[in-house]
Order: C-alpha cells, then structure tokens, then sequence
C-alpha cells in the first residue's frame, strides 16, 4: 500500500468568565453562572491512494480537503454544596454551535470486488445550526476521589444525538 499523506490543521480561540459571589454579592454562595465563547477552523487534507497487492481486495480512496469553521456560543450554570468530607457539584450546560463552510460530506473511494466502477457514498451531514445541552453530577469524597457522570444533547433539523458518560478519578 502507497503511504497516505494527510495533514491537518485546526485552531481553537475561546473565552468564558464566571460570575460568582466573590465578584458579585448578589450572586449565592456556592453558584457560577459562565458565559462561554469560542471559533475554531479546522483544515484536513488526505491524498489520494490505491492498495496493491490481490486486485480483489485493492480499494482506492480519491484525494479529499474538508474545511470546518464553527462558532459556539453558550452558557453553564453550576453550584458547589460543600460538607466536611463531601463535595456535591451539579452543573447545566446550554448552547448554540453554529457551521460555516463544511457543507456535505461523501466518501469517494472504489470498493473491493468492482474496480471499474467507483462511487461516491453521501455521508450524514452534520447541519448548520446546532442546539447543545448537557448535565453534568460531579461528587468528590475526601478531597481526594472523584465520581463524575453526565449526558449531552445535540439536535438539529438532520440528526439528534444521545451521550451518556461515567467517571472516577483521583487527586494525588
């Protein structure tokens, strides 16, 4: 198989500020309120290449680019319930992600058993216009042990998706 060249380049600008009761007395004890920001471009460039060797089995893949520029706006609401050995961290996450240039997405390659004919297959496109949201438990036990889990939300007019996660870490 011929070496498949790819590169990729991707920058990420983000900014957030939280609002808390040691700025403002207003705000209780405990709670943050942050507004988030970010843009991030994306480039990713594959050559095209051929497998050899049985002429059966030799799949080809067509030289792509993808380009992606996204904004996201959002904001995350989080309070901290503090006892002596345990720590109790819910948090809610809601934004708006937003698609400027990656308009589709096929795969052009020739499959195995048909080398004369290739194709193009469409893959799903990811939408202009993405609503997010997420909860997030975090408990820490003894300054020390961390039990995390949470679910994210993605929905637009072409897809919706489901994330559930579970963790467990530790402060040495």
């Amino acid at each position: 198989m011929r070496t498949q060249y790819q590169a990729m380049h991707q920058a990420l600008l983000g900014i957030e500020y939280a609002f808390r009761n040691s700025r403002y007395s207003v705000i209780p004890n405990g709670f943050q309120v942050i507004p988030m920001a970010s843009i991030q471009y994306a480039y990713l460039h594959i050559n095209d290449f051929k497998e050899k060797g049985n002429p059966l089995h030799a799949m080809k893949i067509s030289k792509q680019n993808v380009k992606s520029l996204r904004s996201n706006l959002g904001v995350r609401f989080d309070y901290t319930w503090k006892n002596s050995d345990i720590e109790f961290s819910p948090a809610v996450n809601l934004g708006w992600q937003r698609e400027f240039l990656d308009k589709k997405y096929t795969l052009d390659f020739t499959p195995l058993t048909f080398q004369e004919f290739g194709f193009s297959v469409k893959l799903p496109r990811s939408g202009r216009n993405i609503a997010l949201a997420g909860i997030d438990l975090l408990l820490t036990l003894f300054d020390r042990h961390g039990l995390e889990a949470g679910y994210d939300f993605e929905y637009n007019s072409l897809y919706h998706t489901h994330f559930v996660y579970m963790s467990y870490n530790v402060r040495f």
